[in-house]
């Protein structure tokens, strides 16, 4: 018999199904990997302004289901998503020294898309202070590097790089930094930067039109999900993280969803 790996996403749910612990599973069962979700809250979507609303578990209710998970099933490797408090993050930080957890990817999650604000400014402290040190990757975006790295901003490639280095002196053992739609110029670029000062650029395309961003909602965290299967899986023997730029294909063939409307309420299906 061959028995499956076990990863844990902490997030929360994201009732479109594109992001939170719905795309963290989905990538995890793509990759042969069990995943297992702690939910922390639960995210809803205005139908025509996509406004969010957030609905925050409680504390004890989280703890609960790590313990479920941890002690109950066991894990290999863990992720967390959304932490919408001061109070959580320093639950899974405990958790992780408790348990002695290793593999740990921390997903920031600090500002929305469309966003370049810190949603929760107690929340994104603790991340920086007690989650950063503990992890084995970190992927934050522009806007969430130039926080964690004490920089004004990340505009540039020579400013992530800059960021980079700074995340991982400050404790991160590595840092993907996620260019996305955010950089000066008309290019996505991803750089990934590990402790002992090893560069790598392997995800660099030329962004989508404005028009097709605005009108397409596109999957976009599963390759942190996808980091921390490979991480445990071990397979990538150079760094643990999924080549590549956009969303995963998993499941269907499908990997562009119109989700606001245009001209007809229908979703395409190839």
């Amino acid at each position: 018999m061959t028995l499956m790996n076990k990863a844990l996403t902490i997030a929360g749910s994201d009732t479109s199904g594109g992001a939170g612990m719905e795309a963290d599973i989905k990538t995890m069962e793509e990759l042969g990997v069990y995943g297992m979700p702690a939910l922390t809250c639960i995210v809803t979507m205005h139908p025509t302004t996509w406004e969010h609303s957030v609905f925050p578990l409680p504390l004890d209710l989280v703890e609960k289901q790590l313990v479920t998970a941890i002690e109950g099933v066991g894990i290999n490797a863990m992720k967390t998503g959304m932490l919408g408090s001061a109070e959580l993050v320093e639950l899974v930080a405990a958790t992780i020294d408790k348990y002695n957890l290793q593999n740990v990817v921390i997903d920031p999650v600090m500002v929305c898309k469309g966003c370049d604000l810190i949603l929760v400014p107690d929340a994104a402290e603790s991340i920086k202070k007690l989650l950063m040190p503990r992890c084995y990757i970190i992927t934050p975006n522009t806007v969430e590097a130039a926080y964690l790295a004490d920089m004004p901003e990340v505009t540039t490639v020579e400013q992530i790089k800059e960021a980079a280095e700074k995340i991982v002196a400050a404790g991160a053992k590595s840092v993907v930094i996620k260019g996305g739609e955010r950089l000066s110029d008309n290019s996505a670029i991803d750089i990934f930067y590990a402790s002992g000062g090893r560069w790598e650029y392997p995800f660099a395309v030329t962004r989508f039109s404005s028009l097709l961003h605005q009108n397409v909602y596109r999957i976009c965290r599963q390759r942190q999900g996808a980091v921390g299967v490979f991480r445990f899986q071990r397979c990538l023997n150079h760094f643990a993280v999924l080549p590549g730029n956009g969303p995963l294909d998993f499941q269907h063939a499908t990997v562009e969803v119109y989700i606001r409307p245009l001209q007809s309420q229908q979703f395409p299906t190839t």
